[in-house]
């Protein structure tokens, strides 16, 4: 569209331009007694100046054409580039998804199947359940308490979890795709977000503990944490401050709740009135009875 009328505006231009010309002749000319054909040839010729001009803007012309061909090429690889990259994305993506309701862990001293998400869900009560147990070297100051739980952290979590390796490994893959195709953090964020919104609170705690043990250069790990699952998501859950504590102590990427921003109808001056109004001691029902003054007694229709 955008050739097409810079095609139709040249094209206007030469048209106006040669009229313009022919007009000014036959202005300067007039009046014109002889309408011989060796006067129209002298007429003719004098548009030699024009024809030249209309050349080097015909070459001009063929330039800005391939230019702009040049342009719109590039847009059509840019377009089929994003194209390919978004069927790759939310087919990983249902990948994804799949490997997750896969999962299955079995209790064995229930007797019970737990699938997906619930499987995840299991897992994380059972190692809440266990580590409550040592949450007791949590409540002194002493370094050695500490190790001894980020110890024991460690072991269990390992113990517990395990590592899903098609489920991780999938996500890992998602992370890599949108870091490595999509130039900027500009153009990778929409897509973070869209993995961020399918994960439960569940599967956000899973990710968290398995990356927490993981080794020193693992690379969903760095992925996770370079991407806004880390900066928000994990951040924003409900994970022991304790445990985000240990992870950025050992992993030096600072995890730290973020204090939820509670919404108010009103402004400051009044939240401060009716703060006023809340710290006022309560009046006890009888005291209201007391301080109401008496009803005067209604006239009985047969007393007359």
């Amino acid at each position: 569209m955008k050739f097409n009328r810079i095609a139709m505006a040249l094209f206007s231009v030469v048209i106006g331009i040669t009229f313009l010309y022919g007009a000014l002749i036959l202005w300067i000319n007039w009046p014109i007694r002889d309408f011989s054909l060796s006067r129209s040839g002298v007429f003719g010729e004098s548009f030699g100046v024009i024809n030249t001009i209309f050349s080097g803007l015909a070459f001009a012309g063929l330039i800005l054409t391939i230019h702009l061909q040049r342009h719109e090429l590039a847009e059509s690889k840019e377009t089929f580039r994003k194209e390919r990259f978004e069927d790759s994305f939310y087919r990983l993506l249902g990948y994804y998804r799949q490997n997750l309701d896969d999962i299955k862990i079995i209790d064995h001293k229930a007797h019970t199947a737990h699938d997906g998400v619930a499987a995840l869900s299991y897992l994380i009560k059972k190692l809440n359940g266990t580590m409550q147990k040592y949450s007791h070297f949590l409540d002194t100051d002493d370094p050695d308490d500490k190790k001894a739980y980020c110890f024991k952290l460690f072991l269990e979590t390992q113990r517990i979890l395990g590592r899903q390796t098609r489920y991780l490994g999938t996500l890992e893959c998602l992370l890599e795709q949108i870091e490595h195709e999509l130039p900027s953090v500009e153009a990778r964020t929409p897509y973070w977000r869209i993995l961020m919104s399918q994960l439960t609170i569940f599967e956000v705690k899973y990710i968290f503990y398995t990356c927490l043990v993981a080794p020193e250069n693992d690379n969903l790990r760095l992925l996770i944490q370079r991407s806004e699952l880390g900066r928000h998501r994990i951040i924003e859950s409900t994970i022991n401050h304790h445990h985000l504590g240990f992870y950025q102590e050992i992993h030096g990427f600072e995890m730290v709740h973020n204090k939820p921003r509670i919404v108010m109808p009103y402004d400051k001056h009044e939240l401060h009135r009716i703060r006023q109004r809340l710290n006022q001691p309560a009046v006890p029902p009888s005291a209201v009875q007391r301080l109401e003054p008496p009803q005067p007694a209604l006239p009985d229709p047969f007393d007359e």
